[in-house]
Parts: structure tokens; sequence; C-alpha cells
């Protein structure tokens, strides 16, 4: 066997490091909101405010919920997924429900309330 890559893996190396580097440069991108009155109910939404992601909920009474919107395992980028209604994370799918606790890893913990 050869130890040498082949165009083929040398190909597939570099989409998924295009991969993960796009995760972690979101959290360098502008929020989807810039007021929490611009969030739907039942929703969520990437804000910045003050130089911090925040990962922002409204639920169904208009209460108002904000956690980190960097995924605690590698620092990557986290985004709503509106069918699973959960914050999931673009580097190495994490997931956290609603209110930032943890779903799926390979995070081992939730996410950084922020008040």
């Amino acid at each position: 066997p050869s130890r040498v890559p082949s165009c083929r893996s040398a190909g597939h190396f570099m989409r998924y490091g295009m991969h993960t580097a796009s995760a972690f440069a979101g959290r360098l991108m502008p929020g989807d909101v810039t007021d929490i009155e611009d969030i739907k109910v039942g929703c969520g939404a990437i804000m910045n405010k003050d130089g911090k992601r925040m990962a922002v909920y409204k639920d169904e009474d208009g209460t108002v919920t904000k956690c980190s919107a960097v995924c605690p395992h590698m620092g990557g980028a986290l985004y709503w997924n509106a069918t699973e209604r959960s914050w999931d994370c673009a580097a190495h799918g994490s997931r956290f429900d609603k209110k930032g606790a943890l779903l799926n890893g390979p995070a081992t913990s939730a996410l950084e309330p922020i008040n």
C-alpha cells in the first residue's frame, strides 16, 4: 500500500477543510437580526451585541432566552434549525435545544447563558 495520497483523497480533504473553515468563519458574520423584536414567536436567531454572538430564542408567550452562539466543543458557529427547533453547530454537528441544553454531541456541555 502506498502512503502517498491520491488526487481523489486530496480533493476530499480540501472540501472537508473548506467546510470546516466556513463553519468557524460563521462566527465573523453579521447576525440574522439586529433587534429582538425582529424574531418571530417560536423562533430563534443569531444576534451580535457588544461584540458577543448570541443565540436568541423567543417562545410562544414572548419570553426570550439568550445563550452564547459559539459551540462549547471547539468554538464552531451555531445556527437556528427551524425544522428541528434547535441550535446546531455547523462544524461538528452538536445540537442544543431552544434554551441551550445539550441534545447531541460531540459537545459535552450546554450553551453558556447570557443575561
